[in-house]
């Protein structure tokens, strides 16, 4: 089952990417030949929803092809980072979704008697927005089930799974095992166990004659805190203390 989800995942991941470098190649090539028409042959200048579409084809032309072949080739490398890949995926769907929302907004979709001798480039726009919802749906869906994924590890104990690495990441790996009963008796027995008293050495200072009536008269101070009456010490005297 382990094996089974993070290999499913991991080809998921390959055709995901794999499908939207697609889909950036022909919105750019798309994109290219609309902006050329508008630039030398209809007003000299460029929609913007095809400009977004080629700034967008590049920078998915650019990364995800290379993400792909690093985490495939090379162990430990950053682009692999999970909490990268959940943060740029996420942008370039945003970026798709402008794109396709950008373009079906033009008025070549929506009045073709514009443009009746070129009709061609209406179904290039119609074609570049279609390209551009289906590159926004594929990289929309694998970015939130990875999120969904990383959310559930990391709800079982595993923190440190947004630094992980997503082909080295176990994401059925169950929670971290809570120590079994006799593990926790095994630490909290020594703890339990009584703690035996040293007795104070005795020392030549302790017999002496001063240190005795230092020892008497701090007997006799515990007692006054007590409710005792104190009486002088004379010699001779045998009176025991008094209760005030």
């Amino acid at each position: 089952m382990v094996q089974d989800l993070n290999g499913t995942l991991s080809i998921a991941r390959t055709i995901a990417f794999g499908i939207a470098t697609l889909f950036a190649f022909l919105v750019l090539c798309l994109g290219a030949a609309i902006t050329n028409y508008t630039t030398t042959s209809f007003f000299g200048g460029y929609f913007s929803f095809a400009a977004l579409g080629i700034a967008t084809a590049v920078l998915t032309l650019l990364t995800l092809p290379v993400m792909l072949f690093l985490s495939i080739q090379r162990k430990g490398a950053i682009t692999s980072m999970i909490a990268i890949e959940i943060g740029w995926t996420w942008f370039l769907w945003i970026l798709w979704l402008s794109v396709g929302g950008s373009s079906a907004g033009t008025v070549w979709l929506g009045n073709c008697s514009i443009c009746r001798k070129r009709r061609g480039y209406v179904r290039e726009t119609q074609a570049l927005t279609a390209f551009g919802f289906l590159a926004w749906i594929v990289l929309f869906a694998y970015n939130i089930t990875l999120i969904v994924f990383v959310i559930r590890q990391h709800m079982r104990g595993n923190s440190s799974v947004w630094t992980g690495y997503v082909n080295e990441t176990d994401f059925a790996a169950a929670g971290p095992t809570p120590p079994s009963l006799n593990l926790l008796r095994a630490i909290s027995l020594p703890n339990m166990l009584p703690r035996h008293r040293v007795s104070r050495l005795p020392c030549a200072a302790c017999h002496s004659p001063a240190a005795a009536d230092n020892e008497s008269l701090s007997q006799v101070n515990s007692f006054s805190g007590q409710g005792f009456l104190p009486i002088p010490s004379i010699p001779g005297n045998t009176t025991q203390p008094q209760f005030l």
